[in-house]
């Protein structure tokens, strides 16, 4: 009689009003059928007699057989779900077949005629014979209550007045966790934890064991967080640990536990590199490791608890074990002898009475004075029915303080039942309402002290079909999110420091256990399996024994791999097998694996609602994934998806996917990305927006992400409109905690409003890339998005905004490398760049009337200009108080003369790195020796750079890092259009003049190369260079004619070309460390 209760405890939601009448409901809107009198008599007079039914199955001398009825209503309202799921399912793929040749535009089904409808649609109507025969087995097998009561000897059962809502109850917030009557069993721990007790002075170990031995419910691990709290205030010792064991001693999952909680960061390294890490953390420590809910004793699992404690060894010693246990003869085992064994006792009585009260009025008490003395005398009264259990306490009291009622407590307390610890936990657990018991129950798939994510729990009772109401206006969320708060308030879950984590008590667990009936965890290596389950958890070594078994499961809705530390499988290629097998899935949870691809059966799944990969990356998925049109709920770490796929699943609540590539080829309105509102993760690239021909009627606001590329091609010979790019730009909305944009191919004539102006959304830009597009021309004052950027990048950007760069200029510059080995024609290379980039060069010493200027926020440390028409004055006045300023790359600026002068480059105090690159008419360096931090140098395809009085400019003493490449460095009288250095030439004689660089003074320089530099005759200075320890000299053929001496002793490569090697002079101390390499 004892074991009947929690198996017909399962079974009280099938009578559950706001389930079945929905149920009905909704399958006899399909066929068209009018069935509102025959759902009335249902909730009146049916529904009332199947809870009766129910009960009396838990007490009365006919529960065989009503068991037997209650287990046929069951699958029969399984089969009518999952024949109406399926019949949607073929409803919602013909919905997006109509929007797909309605070009986008949204047709809602329910505004069709039905039989014009089945008329255009044949392949439902076979759907439908089956919808209503499901239909009808289920009305009357619910209706066999009513030839089975009389036989109970009820005669006549009065109609029901009112209807059951939802079942949900306002709830209360969490309880504060508090500790009562157990200070001095602290102060013993401690006590026994700081002194020498089972260390014996001849012993070898640095630690000893004290271990709280009692009763399931008694408060060990309470008192446990109780004494780790004190612990950790006192600092006695150095590193404490806190790991919870429960009945599966997994090595590695408990080793990860103890490094993690050691150092404080998250780690997925194998055994080895975990213990050796451990090690690390405890080595010259005195540590306190709290192995919390130990089950396994050491004679039984020898080899896992010396694996598991070995890296303890090089703790100090006087370091502890505090360890939690049922059982005595496990705390001995592990080491704890004597009075290092605490046995936890009862509460006193009036300590226990108080934590009682606590539970049953929480804070603050009712206001009603009167009523609470009454209650609270009735409490002291059968306050010792408990026989001192805090947890029967704490969830007895969880359900009296919902109820404040005399009558209410005084039937409750009554109850013999409180006399035991598990009867009355279980009498919670059948006091909740039926739709609560079915979603506690399901918790059973997962093990002992998993910490259960709420939000994950959810979506999963969500996707299994627990959250069910009749109010269509209600958010399902909600709904499962009120589900929680209630077990949370009847103390059923217990909160963790996470705010989104929580655990459940063992005793709790195992009643979870008992009652979950269709619900199986399976840990281990078992070779069968049940037939009747329908939710099934997976902790295992091998699967492939398994696999078979696994695949006849053919009701089979939840499937979850729980993660295990050593799996000896690749689940890869058991997927097809499964997905081919198991066709009722609605929870696939495979987040503990790391896949690299899906099979096309998942297509099959037609009833999957949560699939969670997690730790996956996918190049591409699945086509067949995308008619998962009753897909709710996707978890993916990297992919690529197609948007016209994306725009199917209709039914999506959440897309978290950590970094993600949107291909929107064959897209045809911006509408149907409104799948993206749905999407959390951390990066978006969204590419092919050319496609885009309609925005549609709303914005498209990407929520919670930290990266956004937005791509339109800039190769493709698409002809689109340019106030088309604006709109779909417009419409692609940000959210403002953005730090990362990058916008590539843009040709709209038009900014968003989210970029410009006193609206704009991007405070927290921290980066924004333009490349290959063509902006407008704006007005200063709606820059705020460029003045508030730290990182600036624009490459390839034809127009630009006024008041960010100079604006002539028509065309984009494509790189262009010149061999300059052999000299080149000024005038021909000129004449190249007009043809290639189609833009006038124009005369530096013409003055621009009204020069637009670069405005760059101070904050700014990072700056990339590429093939932008940018003049001297321009980028003069934009570096003017760039003080943050630490990388700086100009690339592809035919129109930079020069660089500015000392006052204004002094102000980059910040300035590390520095890349010019193919500025083919830049002259001067400027005041160059003026950036005193400037650390790593290049200087590449400058071809007009100039040697003053034969010299090069000065180079900032501060140089570690210096590349030259592609330089001709000119003599100053040579004039831009007069060089008569022909490119045909060979000769290296041609040209008399020869540059000498100055490099003594770059004291800290550990790493040079020149390279194609023809005119550069010497390298004065190199013999002082001590620090440099690479040397690249190639394609330098003029230092033939001076004498280079190289003076570093610590030099390891020495790169050069024949040619160039018979001219440098090496002192004999370089010569015997270095190495020489002739390509």
């Amino acid at each position: 009689m004892a074991e009947a209760a929690p198996i017909i405890a399962g079974f009280k939601w099938v009578a559950s009003s706001p389930f079945l009448i929905g149920l009905l409901k909704k399958g006899y809107s399909y066929l068209g059928m009018d069935v509102a009198e025959k759902l009335q008599r249902l909730e009146r007079i049916l529904i009332p007699r199947m809870e009766i039914l129910i009960e009396a199955a838990e007490k009365g001398p006919q529960k065989d057989r009503l068991h037997v009825w209650v287990k046929s209503l069951e699958d029969a309202i399984y089969e009518a779900e999952d024949v109406l799921d399926l019949h949607d399912y073929y409803l919602l793929k013909q919905k997006e077949k109509m929007k797909s040749s309605a070009g986008g535009i949204k047709v809602r089904l329910e505004s069709l005629p039905l039989i014009k409808y089945l008329i255009k649609n044949c392949s439902i109507v076979p759907q439908n014979i089956k919808l209503k025969k499901s239909l009808m087995k289920l009305e009357k097998t619910a209706g066999e209550a009513n030839e089975i009561l009389p036989l109970l000897g009820f005669s006549n059962v009065p109609e029901s007045q009112t209807t059951k809502k939802s079942g949900r109850m306002v709830t209360t917030s969490r309880l504060t966790h508090k500790v009562i009557g157990r200070d001095k069993d602290c102060d013993h721990v401690i006590n026994l934890l700081h002194g020498s007790a089972g260390l014996e002075p001849e012993s070898s170990s640095n630690y000893s064991v004290v271990a709280i031995v009692g009763l399931g419910g008694a408060g060990k691990t309470t008192l446990a967080q109780y004494v780790c709290d004190r612990e950790k205030e006192a600092k006695h010792f150095d590193v404490i640990m806190w790991v919870h064991v429960s009945q599966i001693l997994d090595v590695e999952k408990l080793t990860r536990e103890m490094v993690e909680s050691a150092s404080g960061e998250k780690c997925s390294h194998n055994l080895d590199a975990l213990q050796g890490k451990l090690e690390v953390s405890l080595r010259s420590k005195k540590f306190l490791l709290i192995l919390d809910d130990v089950w396994s004793e050491k004679e039984t699992a020898e080899l896992q608890w010396e694996q598991l404690l070995a890296p303890l060894r090089v703790g100090n010693r006087g370091s502890k074990i505090l360890m939690t246990t049922r059982e005595k003869g496990v705390a001995v085992a592990l080491g704890a002898h004597g009075r290092n064994i605490v046995y936890l006792k009862d509460l006193e009585e009036n300590d226990f009475l108080s934590l009682f009260t606590y539970y049953a009025f929480g804070d603050p008490k009712i206001d009603d004075n009167e009523l609470c003395k009454k209650l609270e005398e009735i409490l002291k009264e059968n306050a010792a029915k408990l026989r001192g259990s805090p947890l029967a306490a704490r969830m007895i009291g969880s359900r009296l303080r919902k109820r404040p009622d005399v009558d209410f407590w005084k039937k409750i307390l009554s109850r013999d039942l409180l006399k035991d610890t598990m009867k009355s936990l279980l009498w919670s657990y059948q006091n909740l309402e039926a739709h609560l018991q079915r979603c506690f129950s399901y918790c059973s798939l997962f093990s002992k002290g998993y910490e259960i994510q709420r939000k994950k729990l959810i979506h999963q009772w969500v996707a299994a079909g627990f959250i069910k109401t009749l109010d269509e206006s209600e958010r399902i969320e909600n709904i499962g999110q009120d589900y929680f708060d209630e077990l949370l308030s009847s103390s059923f879950f217990q909160p963790t420091k996470d705010d989104d984590l929580y655990t459940i008590h063992d005793l709790l667990h195992e009643i979870a256990e008992k009652v979950s009936k269709d619900c199986l965890r399976v840990e281990g290596n078992p070779t069968e399996l049940p037939q009747g389950i329908r939710h099934l958890s997976l902790r295992i070594d091998v699967l492939h024994d398994l696999i078979e078994n696994i695949c006849n499961l053919k009701n089979l809705r939840t499937l979850i791999f729980l993660p295990k530390a050593k799996s000896d499988f690749y689940i890869d290629e058991f997927l097809h097998s499964i997905f081919v097998k198991l066709k009722k899935l609605r929870v696939v949870d495979l987040g503990g694996f790391k896949l690299t691809k899906l099979p096309e059966s998942i297509g099959g799944l037609k009833h999957l609602r949560y699939l969670d990969l997690h730790k996956s990356s996918f190049e591409v998925l699945p086509k067949s994934i995308y008619t998962l049109y009753h897909l709710e709920f996707l978890h993916v770490d990297r992919c690529e998806l197609v948007a016209k796929g994306l725009a199917n699943w209709i039914n999506l609540h959440h897309l978290y996917i950590s970094h993600m590539i949107l291909n929107v080829a064959r897209l045809g309105c911006l509408k149907q990305l409104e799948n993206l509102r749905k999407l959390q993760g951390y990066s978006v690239h969204i590419k092919g927006l050319e496609n885009v021909k309609e925005k549609g009627q709303a914005l498209v606001e990407i929520k919670s992400i930290c990266i956004l590329c937005l791509e339109w091609s800039t190769t493709d010979n698409i002809s689109r409109s340019l106030d088309m790019d604006a709109q779909v730009l417009e419409g692609l909305r940000p959210p403002p905690h953005l730090q990362y944009l990058k916008i590539v191919g843009y040709q709209g004539c038009l900014l968003p409003s989210w970029m410009v102006g006193d609206q704009h959304l991007l405070d927290n830009l921290m980066s924004l890339e333009l490349s290959a597009c063509s902006l407008p021309i704006v007005s200063k004052e709606d820059l705020a998005i460029i003045r508030s950027t730290q990182d600036v990048r624009i490459s390839q950007v034809v127009t630009f905004m006024e008041g960010l760069v100079a604006t002539y200029g028509s065309h984009s510059v494509s790189e262009i490398e010149w061999d300059l080995q052999h000299g080149y024609d000024s005038q021909e290379l000129r004449n190249r760049l007009e043809k290639a980039i189609d833009i006038v060069y124009q005369n530096p010493q013409e003055e621009e009337e009204e020069e637009a200027q670069l405005v760059l926020p101070p904050s700014l440390y990072s700056l990339v200009i590429s093939s932008c028409p940018l003049t001297n004055s321009t980028l003069r006045e934009g570096l003017r108080g760039l003080t943050s300023l630490t990388s700086l790359k100009l690339c592809n600026i035919v129109s930079l003369t020069s660089l500015p002068s000392a006052d204004v480059l002094g102000c980059l105090t910040m300035l590390k790195e520095l890349e010019i690159r193919q500025c083919w008419f830049l002259t001067s360096l400027g005041g160059f020796q003026a950036l005193g931090s400037l650390w790593d140098l290049v200087i590449s395809f400058c071809p007009n750079l100039s040697a003053e009085g034969g010299s090069t400019s000065i180079l900032p003493s501060s140089l570690r890092w210096l590349y030259i490449e592609a330089c001709y460095w000119k003599h100053l009288d040579d004039s831009l259009l007069d060089l008569t250095s022909s490119i045909n030439s060979k000769g290296p004689d041609i040209n008399p003049f020869a540059a000498s660089l100055q490099l003594g003074h770059l004291k800290y320089l550990e790493s040079l190369s020149i390279e194609n530099c023809p005119n550069i005759g010497s390298l004065l200075g190199l013999q002082e260079l001590n620090n440099l320890a690479r040397l690249t000299l190639t394609g330098c053929p003029k230092l033939a004619h001076g004498e280079t001496k190289l003076g570093s002793r610590v030099i390891r490569d020495f790169f050069t070309d024949p040619p160039s090697l018979r001219y440098v002079l090496l002192v004999e101390e370089a010569r015997a460390s270095s190495n020489y390499n002739n390509p």
